[in-house]
């Protein structure tokens, strides 16, 4: 199993195939430490492990991401995974943009350009 970090985006997204919700995001641009990361927030919220695991507070503050990152949902069981980019302004998570429409069975090729910025 690889290791991962987990996401929150500050707006609820959807599939933009069905309109499902997409609860759990992942991705593997962070330090993929089970880190939970909150749009607008500098330092991982949380981390996913055993308490005895687990970076103190400190040390967790000190862990930020890149400039531009990638995550993931497959929490529509339709279309999955719908990805999303994202970017960081001064070190806080501040962008969300939907990166592409799964394949329909007809389509050449979609993208979608829904855009938040906070």
């Amino acid at each position: 199993m690889g290791l991962f970090d987990y996401y929150r985006p500050a707006d609820s997204l959807t599939c933009p195939s069905c309109g499902a919700e997409l609860v759990e995001w992942q991705g593997k641009d962070g330090p993929n430490a089970l880190f939970v990361w909150a749009e607008g927030v500098a330092s991982p919220v949380e981390q996913l492990v055993p308490s005895e695991m687990q970076a103190d507070a400190d040390k967790r503050a000190a862990f930020r991401l890149p400039r531009k990152f990638a995550i993931y949902s497959h929490g529509c069981k339709q279309h999955q995974p719908v990805d999303a980019d994202c970017e960081t302004v001064d070190g806080i998570w501040r962008t969300t943009v939907l990166r592409r429409l799964p394949r329909e069975p007809d389509a050449k090729s979609h993208r979608n350009d829904r855009t938040r910025k906070r």
